[in-house]
């Protein structure tokens, strides 16, 4: 998936980009009849092509990283919340409560949303220096 990128100011050898969303109607403006405006974002990625204020650049994914980060991101929490809740059903199940069922989804849920937050800050630690997922791919 790739986007064109315009060049609006460098800062620490990282380079702020103005990238055009596609609107959800498939970006077909001329056909479509409502006249969306489609919001463009700003995006901070490393320069390593070199460009200057007001260049065109290409900018994609990189797969590799892509892919990392999705099973971070879906995979671990999802493992985790089905330990936690196995463990925690079989716990209050154990002990005798009535409504063991709700207190696993309880405690799995809670898990779950620890879990994510866990990882927001063990990341944000480990990606200070680390290459993106998005990335600049060549000069217009």
């Amino acid at each position: 998936m790739e986007k064109i990128g315009y060049v609006i100011g460098e800062k620490d050898g990282k380079v702020i980009l103005d990238v055009r969303k596609t609107g959800s109607c498939g970006d077909k403006c001329k056909t479509c009849q409502s006249h969306c405006e489609v919001p463009s974002v700003r995006v901070e990625i490393d320069n390593k092509l070199m460009a200057k204020r007001g260049d065109f650049v290409e900018v994609g994914v990189n797969s590799k990283n892509l892919i990392k980060s999705s099973f971070v991101i879906y995979t671990i929490p999802l493992v985790i919340l089905i330990i936690s809740l196995s463990l925690s059903i079989n716990y209050f199940e154990s002990r005798g409560y009535a409504n063991f069922e709700l207190y696993g989804l309880i405690v799995g849920f809670s898990t779950l949303a620890l879990t994510y937050v866990a990882i927001r800050k063990i990341t944000d630690k480990l990606n200070k220096d680390k290459p993106s997922i998005v990335e600049m791919k060549k000069i217009l």
